[in-house]
């Protein structure tokens, strides 16, 4: 011990200096890691100076701050999936640094894989162990406050794209965007900007969510009505549940990491142990074990005491079977609640679209961020009967509003954002395109306060009409927001008469929806393929105008309808209809007996007046709204079954109505979904009319002679081959993706797709109702040696149902599916020895087709 007092006052200040020297020499660098081709901070990357132990990580916005008080000379930031750096630093100074990460192939040979069990298969099972417990399904009720933003932007735009003279000018705003962007960063051009906030519910039991948009903020170029975008870019669209066994995106189906099936489809490597915010985690890197299949890359931080997902950083390759997607990234992170299970309180996903043709690629970025969780206070169900509702002063909040309510400050080039859309949309080049895409999309020409269209109709041609022109128009939101007015005119250079549609709507309430239409209609139609008011396949209606029908009617007809939602997923039509129908043409020598007691009075003109209730019903069934229509949302990871029930009552006498009848139809059909085996896709309709009617007035059964496949018509009958007065019928597709092609060498770079599909269909026709008499009352019907009475007019499905069955693929240059059908009866030679037009065993139908 030392007792002389002047050394122990010395050995103090000593101690002091030492200390001070120490503090003066500590080395303090903050700063953010970003992406050089999102400009997005990287959460979760590993920061720290070269040579030492010490640093840290970055948080999910991408800052970081770490020290160090011995010797360096440089820092150095890694993570998985990006390429290493390392800068110099200034010893013993404070200091910013700021990284820009390039993307890389994700470099999993580093691992090394010890013999015995993979130790990341023990972590797994104590995750599925413990996942209802984490799982936040698992709360009976909860609700949050979000705060969501979408940013849409062009990226990658070619040297030859931007020499182009009519671009020239988003060429020179992209120079100056690079400067902005840095030496490693990629410029990316803001073409729309949303930010929400919301509040959300969800309850379990029975199922039911509800998204409250209290403030939505929206501008984008060829954006023009916020109002019904609004409810699109709400967090209702950003539920990533990683503890469910399918992650749905874009439509698809994607393994969970942590799925049960997960060792089927991904290899697992436990790399190490960190702690996070006090929380000790393990690290895990997860890989498909084919690259064509839907499953994630990337990191799995697991909390250790609750095997809890305590932060991803996730994201599907450019490899996987998708189309236009150059590659997806979703990064979560997550907070127990109160109850125990997790909630993600932040997520970040993007998705990168590939260039086509040399054209600029997308990138689109949505941010989510949740506080204030409630949970296990679920609401009366009535609470969350519209699914999506809309503050209606959401759209008028000031920026004070915005800077005191979101959950983080923007940078400073995200507020920058907005100026820039302006710009852009100022730009005559950007306006020209933004109307090109319009038109080749919505089929219309916007001119003022109506839209011209659609564009397929321009021209058709028929036996009866010759050349056929046609021109029609719609009203758009700059009209009105609840009246719609629609209609066309046409013109048959063989006929020289006109032919005219006008139609009225208009939209009382959106919420419940209710609306009312009135329409006044004098037109050619085909029976079963152009006079099905609810039918919408535009291009199928168009090439079967060009098929050489011999059974066309002119139908002058007037009808008004009303619909309104009765609650959630519940919805009611209730119309009136009168029609009279006219056959035209020599070859449709049409008759019946208007008195089935009196064989000699014949008639081929008749009217009908009937009254229409359509019952439809979904669970989980939710909708947006437009200014015209409103888009139904279904539930993506389990679709409910879709119900339709549709009673027509015909009443004779009212308005010159020759027939008085009930007909009778229900429908079911849904989507059924199997992972990695696929999706099917099942219609079930049966029907009844239970009076005697004229055979055009019967269920004459939808055919299809064109090239053109329809979802609603038998792919091989033809037009008019079979009518029922009772019917059960059934089509089945089931899409097996990428399952085969996928594990064939050669073929899976081309991403296709296979499908298999039956359609078939049984009825029955009552003797009464198989009167097939022409308009001179001359019996026109054969009688095979089974009885069953088959005619020029048509044949009944009496013997037999109609099967047909076939294979498909689809995903063709990303657009074309392509079936193969193969009709299994009513063609062998006794049938067409009765049956005096040709029928085709085998035949090929092409569509088109929009999917991820």
């Amino acid at each position: 011990m030392i007792y002389n007092p002047k050394i122990r006052i010395i050995l103090s200040l000593l101690i002091v200096l030492v200390a001070s020297s120490a503090y003066a020499q500590q080395t303090v660098v903050k700063g953010k890691v970003i992406d050089a081709e999102s400009n997005d901070g990287v959460p979760f990357v590993n920061v720290s100076f070269q040579g030492t132990s010490a640093g840290g990580a970055t948080n999910f916005e991408g800052y970081f701050e770490i020290s160090i008080s011995q010797p360096v000379d440089s820092i150095e930031v890694s993570c998985l999936g990006y390429l290493p750096r390392a800068k110099a630093v200034k010893e013993g100074e404070t200091q910013y640094i700021n990284f820009q990460l390039i993307p890389s192939i994700h470099n999993l040979e580093e691992i090394v894989i010890v013999p015995g069990e993979n130790p990341a298969f023990k972590i797994l099972r104590k995750i599925q162990q413990y996942r209802d417990l984490n799982n936040m399904k698992s709360l009976s009720a909860y609700q949050v406050e979000n705060y969501n933003r979408v940013q849409v932007s062009i990226d990658n735009m070619s040297d030859k794209f931007r020499k182009r003279k009519m671009f020239k000018s988003i060429s020179n705003m992209f120079d100056s965007l690079q400067v902005i962007a840095g030496e490693d960063g990629q410029a990316v051009l803001p073409i729309f900007v949303s930010e929400t906030v919301s509040n959300y519910y969800f309850r379990k039991n029975p199922e039911a969510k509800l998204e409250e948009i209290m403030a939505t903020k929206v501008t984008g170029v060829g954006v023009e009505n916020y109002q019904w975008l609004s409810q699109f870019v709400g967090s209702s669209f950003q539920v990533f549940n990683f503890y469910d066994n399918w992650v749905s995106i874009l439509g698809k189906n994607f393994i969970s990491p942590i799925s049960g099936a997960g060792k089927i489809h991904y290899r697992y490597y436990l790399v190490d142990s960190v702690m996070i915010d006090d929380h000790f985690c393990y690290e895990m890197v997860v890989a498909p074990k084919r690259e064509q299949d839907l499953a994630f890359w990337g990191t799995i931080w697991v909390e250790d005491s609750t095997y809890a997902i305590l932060q991803l950083d996730l994201e599907i390759k450019k490899q996987s079977n998708l189309n236009w997607i150059e590659k997806i990234k979703i990064q979560q992170e997550f907070e127990r609640t109160t109850a125990g299970p997790w909630l993600a309180v932040k997520t970040r996903a993007l998705i990168d679209m590939v260039e086509v043709a040399k054209q600029p690629g997308f990138i689109s970025k949505f941010y989510l961020s949740s506080k204030n969780i409630v949970v296990n206070q679920p609401k009366d169900i009535k609470f969350y009967q519209s699914g999506i509702s809309v503050d209606p002063e959401a759209y008028l909040k000031d920026e004070e509003f915005w800077e005191e309510n979101r959950h983080d400050t923007l940078t400073s080039t995200e507020k920058e954002v907005y100026h820039m859309i302006d710009s852009v949309k100022n730009l005559p080049t950007v306006r020209t395109l933004v109307d090109v895409i319009e038109f080749i999309v919505y089929g219309y020409q916007p001119v003022g306060k109506f839209d011209l269209g659609p564009y397929i109709f321009l021209y058709n041609n028929n036996s009866i009409e010759g050349h056929r022109f046609r021109l029609g128009f719609i009203t758009n939101q700059k009209f009105s927001t609840n009246l719609i007015l629609r209609g066309y005119l046409a013109y048959g250079t063989k006929d020289r008469r006109g032919k005219y549609n006008a139609q009225l709507e208009y939209i009382f309430s959106r919420k419940p929806w209710t609306k009312i239409g009135l329409q006044y209609r004098d037109d050619i139609d085909q029976i079963s393929v152009t006079d099905n008011f609810f039918a919408k396949n535009n291009l199928f209606q168009f090439t079967a105008g060009f098929t050489s029908s011999d059974r066309l009617n002119n139908s002058l007809e007037y009808r008004i309808w009303g619909e309104r939602m009765l609650f959630n997923g519940f919805n009611q039509i209730v119309m009136f209809h009168n029609k009279t129908f006219k056959p035209l043409g020599e070859n449709f020598k049409f008759g019946y007996y208007p008195d089935l007691t009196d064989k000699t009075r014949v008639d081929s003109k008749f009217s009908t007046s009937e009254i229409t209730l359509e019952s439809r019903y979904s669970a989980r069934e939710r909708y947006v709204y437009t200014h015209l229509y409103r888009i139904s949302i279904s539930s993506h990871s389990r679709p409910p079954p879709v119900f339709t029930l549709r009673y027509q009552l015909g009443i004779k006498g009212l308005f010159g109505s020759d027939f008085q009848y009930n007909k009778l139809m229900f429908n079911v059909k849904q989507t059924l979904k199997f992972g990695v085996l696929g999706k099917s896709n099942y219609s079930i309709t049966t029907g009844k009319i239970f009076e005697t009617l004229p055979w055009p007035l019967l269920k004459v059964h939808k055919g299809n002679e064109t090239i053109v496949s329809d979802p609603d018509a038998f792919y091989l009958m033809n037009f008019f081959e079979f009518v029922s007065d009772e019917w059960i019928s059934l089509f089945f597709e089931h899409h097996f993706d990428g399952l085969f092609m996928n594990r064939i060498p050669l073929m899976k770079k081309l991403r296709l797709r296979t499908l298999i599909m039956t359609n078939m269909v049984y009825g029955r026709l009552k003797a009464e109702n198989n009167v097939q008499i022409d308009d001179q009352g001359n019996d026109v019907t054969i009688v095979d040696d089974n009885g069953v009475v088959i005619s020029e007019s048509f044949s009944t499905l009496a013997s037999a149902p109609y099967i047909e069955v076939g294979a498909g693929i689809e995903n063709i240059l990303n657009l074309i599916r392509l079936d193969a059908v193969f009709r299994l009866n009513y063609n062998d030679q006794k049938y067409l020895d009765v049956y005096p037009r040709q029928v085709h065993n085998f035949g090929l139908k092409i569509s088109f087709q929009f999917r991820f």
